[in-house]
């Protein structure tokens, strides 16, 4: 089943009473999630400035002329306590599409699993996957759409198109679209965005493009403190995607102690896994 994960089948079915039935209801598609997200849409937040905003993250996407490098932390923070350092900001949101998200985590799980949903559906509808660019788009505009719920949410999208080839592209949940080469999203991002302006270039290496946005990743955790935990890092191709590695902050300071050839070495790629 194309939605089957989404709407945890595939957990029932392992579970203690998989032998029992379950009526599951039809789709209905003049009431799906991007039509109709909530019965009735919530009124403006009367107390707007004391809405919590003290989220954290740092999530990085670039495009070079290997492919796309993502790369995140893993902290999870509630106003001023770590709620958790193993979330995974790096989301396969479809066999094509990676996606990174920054922002309050449970808008971010909530609008994840419904683009996943679309795509699926978009590939049973058209017989093959949904392209990034509009993928992207139609979450643009149902951001946009939905932008007085107050939704604190931004996200990279990372996939190749048949025709135009890489595209990563920034959404937010005001509806901002933007394509672009570079970006950082998140707390951290003031502190990231300084070193990858300054070392990024197109005609990186593969190990250079690893450790450079490995580098970025790390020493934004070790001056924003609501970014932190392990750093996970994705390379998008044209013929697929692979997670290179994930690196605790005290393995990270063991590879990078030597300073040589700052911030291009240290990490070497090796036994990974094409997905």
């Amino acid at each position: 089943m194309a939605l089957e994960e989404i709407c945890g089948l595939h957990r029932i079915l392992k579970g203690d009473n998989a032998n029992e039935s379950y009526e599951v209801s039809v789709l209905n598609k003049e009431n799906n999630i991007f039509q109709n997200p909530y019965s009735h849409n919530a009124p403006r937040n009367p107390n707007f400035e004391k809405r919590i905003r003290n989220h954290g993250t740092t999530t990085l996407g670039f495009k070079y002329q290997g492919g796309i490098i993502l790369s995140a932390e893993s902290r999870v923070t509630n106003e001023e306590s770590i709620s958790s350092t193993s979330m995974e900001k790096i989301i396969v949101v479809h066999k094509n599409i990676l996606g990174t998200f920054a922002g309050c985590a449970g808008d971010c799980a909530f609008w994840c699993r419904a683009l996943t949903r679309e795509c699926r559906l978009f590939e049973l509808n058209y017989g093959h996957c949904m392209p990034v660019i509009i993928a992207s788009k139609m979450m643009s505009n149902m951001m946009y759409r939905f932008r007085d719920l107050e939704l604190y949410m931004g996200m990279m999208l990372a996939g190749y198109d048949p025709v135009d080839g890489a595209k990563l592209i920034y959404v937010d949940s005001e509806g901002s679209h933007e394509e672009v080469n570079c970006h950082v999203v998140g707390s951290g991002e003031v502190y990231a965005s300084g070193l990858i302006k300054r070392f990024y270039k197109w005609d990186l290496g593969n190990d250079e493009a690893y450790n450079l946005a490995l580098n970025v990743i790390h020493n934004a955790s070790q001056m924003d403190w609501h970014t932190g935990g392990p750093i996970s890092l994705y390379h998008m191709r044209q013929d697929g995607w692979s997670c290179v590695t994930k690196k605790t902050p005290q393995e990270l300071n063991e590879i990078f102690a030597d300073q040589a050839n700052y911030p291009y070495s240290g990490f070497k790629s090796e036994n990974l896994v094409q997905l």
